[in-house]
């Protein structure tokens, strides 16, 4: 499975971007955003208003992640993606139950 390297610093070609479909249809083009949690933010609000599925941060995260490596110069440049490891399960940076990195500790705001 191929996943993006940073969606904090890096912007990939044509910046972010996002289509939401429903079914077979498209419903919403999102088009360039300089920030990757701008565009979460706008695609999740759109579908909480429109009662879509997957309304959550974290759900459309991983949506528009998928979306942006199935573009091409994005998923198949090395630069943007890599190939993650299926059978690595850590979690690095995800707040544990504490309120602390999962990894580290340190706190997380």
């Amino acid at each position: 499975m191929r996943r993006l390297i940073d969606t904090r610093s890096i912007c990939p070609p044509g910046e972010w971007r996002y289509e939401q479909t429903y079914g077979n249809k498209s419903v919403k083009r999102f088009n360039s955003c300089p920030e990757f949690s701008t565009l979460c933010k706008r695609v999740s609000d759109f579908r909480k208003a429109n009662r879509l599925p997957r309304p959550s941060i974290q759900e459309v995260s991983r949506d528009v992640e998928d979306y942006m490596i199935a573009q091409p110069g994005v998923g198949d440049n090395p630069r943007y993606s890599f190939e993650s490891d299926p059978t690595n399960t850590q979690a690095i940076g995800v707040p544990s139950s504490t309120g602390g990195c999962g990894t580290c500790g340190a706190p997380v705001t």
